[in-house]
């Protein structure tokens, strides 16, 4: 493919970001003929600085052999995004960086009076690179992208343009830019951005090892940024986040990343909505209880006891979950994940509520069914118009403890949608070997859930999906008889309601037959249901209506509640 050539004086900037309104381009503008309109790509050759020769009057020249005689050999690939002749009334093109070429040979088209140039793509290879250049590139990355405030910078797709296109926005001398541009070689261009920043004592700190606690290290960080900035001045919000940074307990590498995003609001304009956003996302992170866990003192020897007390039955469950708690005591390992499944109205979220009072963890209940969407679990991208952290997240920060109990209710109703598959976000929570280094899309940093407790429930077994069942121990819930449903009603669900209505300051009772037919029901949540209904209208009944007592019978029961009438005479 052949493309029009314009050259350009070596002081002009640029880089792979797409242009955004016009207003803060990399490539701003280019004069260009009138007659020439028209081109969608254009191919720009940096003047060499040593020519006598200016830009201009080498495209005035119809030589080829003076033009690449003054011209250097590597130029950029650009897209036009719009013509138009608002700037000075001269013509004018606005164009967008898209890759680095090699300028081979140059050629006067005299029919159409401009040069061209054969088009061959630059292209690097990653692999020239180890992984720790890569790692601290992108640490640099990750700091000078906010730090220089590139419209549309996370957009650039290829790593090695985006390295360029930093490099380019801090050099200042024309020279050492142009001579950063013609560098071929990938490792010495990644050693300059490198060098650069250390150069300019950028304030950007490299991954460097350090044995022990991380805090102090952060700590004596935070405090030299804030000594920049002056003891007299009031203590502003941005203060108070880099007081709070200094407390977390946070690894190395996401202290710095934090510091960076705490730092950055330093540069952004506080009236703007980028700044709002990232105050948000600051917030967000420092709200995470970093390293925070709840001191479960469990007492054993009567952890059995206390489950009995609330729940009858279930002695899988039961010495399931103490045998977890025990192991999980002596050998300091995660509590594992289990899943309860059975029909409705069996105790299983009921029991699972009993284990986050009895192990001291805060209960962070989180529904499934119907969920289709794992953006609601895993979180929204920072690029989304109002995202937010995803619902593990969010439930981190409501309890302050990286140790809650999570409770996922109906784990067999969810479904994948055009949001992707909530159990795809469930296979890193809930894998052991991966929930250390959990990843909230919104954050983009690694959070440890390994040492929560998860509890699942499901209806169907069946419906469970392959990947995740096999990540869990099962525990089935099988129907209560009548006999255990009566011990239930009689030993659990009267006192509960009794306390909870305050009925034991009114008189009533309930009759063995209605014991009986209450029994008959198969599911202990409706069983519940029903007495709670047959409660409360005996309530109201003493009451609002005046009784005295009230005596639950099958009548009662039935509504077919007797009325005694006094035989009074009536007439003469």
């Amino acid at each position: 493919m052949q493309l029009p050539l314009y050259v350009v004086e070596p002081d002009i900037k640029f880089g792979f970001a797409p242009l955004t309104s016009f207003q803060t381009p990399i490539i701003e503008q280019l004069f260009i003929p009138k007659e020439h309109f028209g081109f969608q790509e254009i191919i720009l050759v940096f003047r060499n600085p040593e020519s006598e020769l200016t830009a201009e009057e080498l495209m005035r020249t119809e030589s080829s052999i003076e033009v690449a005689k003054n011209t250097l050999p590597i130029g950029i690939l650009c897209r036009v995004i719009a013509y138009d002749q608002m700037v000075d009334e001269l013509p004018t093109a606005h164009l967008h960086a898209v890759d680095k070429v090699d300028i081979s040979t140059v050629r006067w088209v005299s029919e159409n009076v401009y040069f061209e140039t054969e088009l061959n793509r630059f292209r690097d290879d990653l692999e020239d690179l180890t992984v720790e250049q890569i790692a601290e590139t992108i640490r640099i990355l990750d700091y000078a992208a906010g730090f220089v405030g590139i419209p549309g910078f996370e957009t650039i797709d290829l790593f090695e343009h985006k390295v360029d296109t930093i490099a380019c926005a801090f050099i200042s001398d024309t020279q050492k830019r142009l001579d950063y541009i013609q560098t071929r070689d990938i490792t010495s261009r990644f050693l300059q951005l490198t060098l650069i920043f250390k150069n300019l004592e950028i304030p950007f700190e490299s991954n460097e090892s350090n044995s022990g606690s991380n805090k102090p290290v952060k700590k004596a960080r935070v405090s030299r940024r804030k000594s920049k900035r002056g003891s007299k001045k009031q203590e502003s919000a941005l203060d108070k986040y880099l007081k709070r940074l200094a407390n977390l307990d946070v690894d190395e590498e996401t202290g710095d990343y934090i510091l960076n995003e705490i730092q950055r609001l330093e540069r952004l304009n506080s009236s703007s909505s980028e700044y709002q956003v990232a105050v948000e996302y600051v917030e967000n992170v420092l709200n995470i209880p970093w390293g925070v866990k709840t001191n479960a003192k469990i007492d054993f020897a009567t952890f059995r006891t206390a489950l009995d007390s609330t729940h009858y039955g279930l002695d899988d469950v039961k010495d399931y979950i103490l045998e977890q708690m025990v192991i999980e005591h002596i050998a300091n390992v995660g509590a594992g994940v289990v899943c309860f499944v059975g029909p409705p109205g069996t105790g299983k979220t009921s029991i699972a509520k009993s284990i986050a009072e009895q192990t001291n963890r805060p209960l962070a209940q989180i529904a499934l069914g119907g969920m289709t969407d794992e953006s609601a679990l895993r979180g929204h991208r920072r690029t989304y118009v109002a995202a937010r952290p995803g619902r593990i997240v969010k439930a981190l920060q409501q309890h302050q403890t990286m140790t809650p109990l999570f409770l996922l209710d109906e784990i067999d109703k969810m479904s994948s949608g055009r949001g992707g598959d909530p159990a795809s976000a469930l296979l890193e929570v809930l894998d052991p070997n991966q929930n250390d280094k959990f990843v909230d899309r919104y954050l983009e940093l690694p959070i440890d859930v390994s040492d929560a407790m998860f509890i699942c429930t499901a209806n169907y077994e069946e419906q469970i999906p392959p990947a995740l069942k096999d990540r869990m121990e099962i525990i089935r819930f099988r129907e209560y008889t009548k006999d255990e449903r009566k011990n239930i009603l009689e030993d659990y669900l009267l006192d509960k309601i009794v306390n909870e209505y305050n009925a034991h300051e009114f008189d009533i009772s309930i009759t063995d037959e209605v014991i009986e037919e209450l029994s008959n029901i198969s599911a202990v949540r409706q069983m519940e249901k029903q007495l709670r209904k047959l409660y409360r209208k005996a309530i109201v009944d003493i009451f609002v209506k005046g009784k005295e007592e009230v005596v639950v019978d099958i009548d009662y029961f039935n509504g077919k509640e007797t009325h005694k009438i006094k035989n009074t005479r009536v007439g003469f």
